[in-house]
């Protein structure tokens, strides 16, 4: 009995034991799922930890980056902006220097008068058009006269319809010291005729006076053949005309040469210089009146 009471002890033990190493066991894992989990949640927060550090570094950047733009966005502003100024400046000096340089001329008004415009072709040889020829030499003078310090009005300043009666009013209202128009010639019978040729009133000799002045000129610039000066036949513009007048005849579009050296640049050029040059070498010499005109 005693025997079989020890064995009863002895196997009470053995599973007291079994049992407290059972629980340690199960006590371990928890440790370990707790160590686990603690170190888990350690790792994340110092993940986030660096996933925010490097967003507020970003951040940092694109602030900084910003920054940096808007100074450079900035600095090259105040560069143009001083470059313009120092443009402008230089504009200025530049025109002041000009204006210094330009002649001292006492005050004069011209009327610059392309011929024809508009509907009114005047002469024409196939695709060439007097009207054309006229306005771009006229444009050339007007330069040329504005350059050398006198005043120029323009009779028609595109390809516009104007009268002569218009023309002749608008010199006459604006008290114009001289009136200058510029033609083609034309004869169909004979394209051989060719040069250059100045009409004036035989009833103003101050009109005479300029348009010698005009026609030397034209002639010394061109080496146009000289037709002369003329007269005698009653002409609107320089009848009507309340200041000396001429109407130019630069050449001949029915010549094929002429009409050729009429249409290039170079010999316009050349025209505009005489006709500019004859204006000026009468203004100079011829004794006017003070003019009338309102500068």
């Amino acid at each position: 009995m005693k025997k079989f009471y020890i064995k009863q002890i002895q196997s009470g033990d053995r599973v007291y034991h079994l049992n407290f190493l059972r629980l340690a066991l199960v006590l371990l894992i928890l440790i370990a799922l707790v160590t686990v989990i603690v170190l888990a949640v350690n790792i994340a927060k110092t993940r986030a930890k660096k996933a925010e550090a490097a967003e507020q570094a970003r951040i940092q950047a694109e602030e900084e980056q910003k920054k940096a733009d808007e100074e450079a966005a900035q600095e090259r502003q105040r560069q143009e902006e001083a470059a313009r100024a120092a443009l402008e400046e230089a504009e200025k000096k530049a025109q002041a220097e000009e204006e210094a340089a330009r002649p001292q001329v006492e005050a004069r008004a011209i009327v610059i008068d392309p011929g024809h415009g508009g509907e009114d072709d005047g002469v024409t040889k196939e695709d060439v058009l007097e009207k054309d020829i006229n306005l771009v030499i006229a444009k050339m003078v007007q330069q040329k006269l504005t350059e050398a310090g006198y005043t120029v009005v323009m009779t028609r300043t595109g390809d516009e319809t104007v009268s002569r009666e218009d023309r002749v009013a608008n010199a006459n209202n604006v008290h114009a010291d001289l009136f200058v128009s510029i033609h083609q010639n034309m004869m169909s019978s004979d394209s051989s005729v060719r040069g250059a040729e100045t009409w004036f009133s035989e009833d103003s000799e101050k009109a005479k006076e300029l348009a010698r002045d005009v026609q030397e000129n034209l002639i010394l610039q061109t080496d146009a053949k000289d037709r002369g000066i003329k007269s005698g036949q009653e002409m609107y513009i320089t009848e009507n005309t309340q200041m000396p007048a001429v109407i130019l005849e630069c050449g001949f579009l029915s010549n094929e040469e002429e009409c050729a050296l009429l249409t290039s640049t170079e010999y316009q050029q050349k025209v505009a210089q005489g006709i500019a040059d004859g204006i000026i070498q009468f203004l100079e010499e011829a004794d006017l009146p003070a003019s009338q005109y309102q500068f």
